[in-house]
């Protein structure tokens, strides 16, 4: 009987321990897909934080057109990660692709992994956007998108992140994506970039764009970039910060659990970022100092740097537009920085060393910077500078693990198993991997955008006219801010306006038997007299002060024993002497002030001064 008892009482306490193991692991699974879709949704954010920086760095022009763009690529992907991307993605199939397990998948236990690996599709597809602004068509671009999200980043992340794939199997260290991400990104920005050309400058018929060829006073070859400057640096801000914060998620959320000790390797990853980041926005506050006072030097006294002997290596290269005067430092460059140390240490952010993070972050602030001074000497047209920040820094993210990992540091992060570390072979590992991809991408983009561009008719790039109102009124009728859209009313109207007045002047003249070209001889007769009359006002005025000045633009009398001008035209010369300190203007060669001699002006008559040369009206 005490047997039975006995053997009753261990069978009791072992069912009882079975069912406390089966709820902690329940337990522990739910918490691991808690943190997991907790993180991908902060990555999900991070295309708010796309979209205020690519249009604060573009043209406003272009603003609209490129938020549309954000919002596309996310609905794009998502509808070929659930077909077909998911699938190509999973551990299922060859070491080269997944297989078919998950083609038009219903929901099931699978749907976690696949909601977090379709929102960094998502950010593999947005970062062309950029890249392209203002000159790629919207539907060859989706096709580009489409490409990216539903076929690039599925391979690579199978090749570096399933347990199958022929990168994972030999040890490649990619945690968190900067080369299956931001590496695949990059290449699909160079390509898309240098294929749809760079953006034009002024009118279409000048024929003029970013890069033009030239020669200085020594009649050396010369490149001059007239690079358009971003209309929101507060945007552009913003949109960095978003981007920061979400980057936690990016990196920490690749641990898909903090379960079981894994919690330490999300914290791992969560400070990395931060501490990578911050060391490469100070070296880049230097960096940009010194350029800056470089080219000072330079200009001032005409000597030669080591910094300039080593940049005209790749040719004599002059900025025809530069945002930041001599000596300062340019808050755009800084905030790509930032975002260059971000996608720099995205790939060793769990296996890099404390200095190793630091030394990642002062390196990829300043590679960033010349890279874009590389690419652009190419000719290469990339208003976000998404081929240096997600390119470049994705290349030497996934370099550096190679020489800043630890052993232990990779143990914990992919198991015991997974490598012996050591450089030589790790840097090989990690170089094959690079090549791989850049080679693959660079080949899927040009067998889909080659043959569009030489056979489709158009090409892939928009046409000129479009291109110069902005892809917003091409596209979506109208311009992201109200203002913009009011003003091209306005000067529509005033064409309109102008033409018709023309038109029954005109014919006025005819009815009363004059030919219309006189109109133009009159009209020259009347510039002359007007100059002569403002010459002799302008020497009136300069011995006047300021309160003068004013009384006599409105006393009549005053007026009329000075010269014959109108009151209006009076009053507008002395508001401009006033606000910009500057003499009366004059009226340049065949131009001619166009105002009523009889006017009257009341205390809320509006007054405007407007030119007429030929047919083209100006307004000042």
């Amino acid at each position: 009987q005490c047997l039975k008892i006995n053997v009753v009482r261990t069978n009791t306490m072992a069912d009882s321990c079975a069912c406390n193991a089966d709820a902690i692991n329940d337990l522990a699974r739910a918490v691991d897909f808690g943190w997991s879709l907790s993180t991908a949704t902060m990555v999900f954010m991070m295309q708010i934080g796309f979209g205020m920086l690519e249009a604060g760095s573009i043209k406003s022009k272009n603003a609209q057109s490129i938020l549309f763009k954000n919002l596309v690529d996310v609905a794009t992907t998502a509808i070929g990660w659930w077909a077909f991307g998911y699938s190509v993605a999973s551990s299922h199939g060859t070491s080269f692709s997944g297989g078919t397990d998950y083609v038009f998948m219903d929901p099931n236990d699978e749907w976690p992994e696949m909601f977090f690996l379709w929102v960094f599709s998502a950010t593999s597809a947005t970062i062309v956007s950029g890249a392209v602004s203002g000159r790629m068509r919207l539907y060859i671009y989706l096709i580009v998108s489409a490409t990216m999200g539903w076929i690039i980043f599925p391979l690579f992340a199978h090749w570096a992140w399933a347990s199958n794939g022929w990168l994972y199997k030999m040890g490649f260290i990619d945690f968190a994506g900067s080369g299956v991400v931001h590496l695949g990104g990059g290449v699909g920005a160079i390509i898309a970039s240098s294929l749809v050309g760079p953006r034009r400058i002024g009118s279409v018929e000048s024929n003029r764009f970013r890069f033009e060829e030239s020669e200085d006073e020594n009649g050396n070859w010369i490149l001059v970039d007239h690079k358009p400057r971003g209309h929101s640096i507060m945007f552009s801000f913003l949109g960095t910060f978003l981007l920061w914060f979400g980057w936690f998620g990016f990196n920490a959320g690749s641990t898909h659990a903090i379960s079981r000790g894994r919690y330490t390797v999300a914290a791992t990853c969560l400070f990395s970022t931060g501490l990578a980041t911050s060391a490469s926005i100070i070296s880049m506050c230097f960096f940009s100092k010194l350029l800056s006072l470089n080219r000072q030097y330079v200009a001032e006294t005409g000597n030669e740097t080591i910094v300039s002997r080593v940049s005209s290596l790749f040719g004599r290269y002059q900025q025809g537009t530069d945002d930041t005067r001599a000596g300062f430092i340019n808050l755009f460059d800084v905030l790509n920085a930032a975002l260059g140390g971000l996608v720099a240490i995205t790939a060793g952010c769990a296996t890099t060393t404390g200095w190793g993070v630091v030394l990642t972050g002062i390196i990829a602030g300043p590679v960033a910077k010349l890279s874009s001074l590389a690419v652009a000497r190419l000719k290469i047209d990339d208003p976000v500078d998404a081929i240096s920040v997600h390119g470049t820094c994705g290349l030497l993210g996934l370099i550096t693990p190679a020489f800043l990992s630890k052993q232990n540091l990779i143990d914990r992060a992919y198991g015991e198993d997974y490598v012996g570390y050591a450089i030589g072979r790790q840097l090989g590992v990690q170089l094959i991997g690079a090549l791989a991809m850049i080679a693959f991408a660079s080949a899927i983009l040009l067998t889909i955008l080659l043959p569009l561009k030489y056979f489709l008719p158009g090409g892939i790039r928009i046409a000129g006219r479009d291109e110069l109102v902005g892809n917003d009124y091409s596209y979506f009728g109208g311009y992201a801010y109200p203002d913009f859209d009011e003003r091209v009313r306005e000067a529509q109207e005033h064409m309109a306006r102008v033409k018709e007045l023309q038109r029954r002047k005109d014919k006025s003249s005819m009815r009363m038997g004059k030919d219309p070209r006189n109109s133009q001889r009159g009209m020259d007769q009347s510039n002359s007299q007007t100059q002569r009359g403002m010459d002799t006002t302008d020497r009136g005025l300069k011995g006047m002060d300021t309160s003068e000045k004013f009384r006599s633009s409105v006393t009549p009398a005053a007026n009329k024993s000075k010269s014959n001008i109108p009151l209006d035209l009076q009053l507008e010369m002395a508001r401009l002497d006033e606000r910009k300190n500057l003499s009366v203007p004059r009226v340049g060669s065949g131009l001619s002030p166009r105002y009523g001699s009889n006017q009257t002006l009341g205390a809320s008559t509006p007054i405007s001064l407007s030119m007429t040369n030929g047919t083209s009206d100006i307004k000042s």
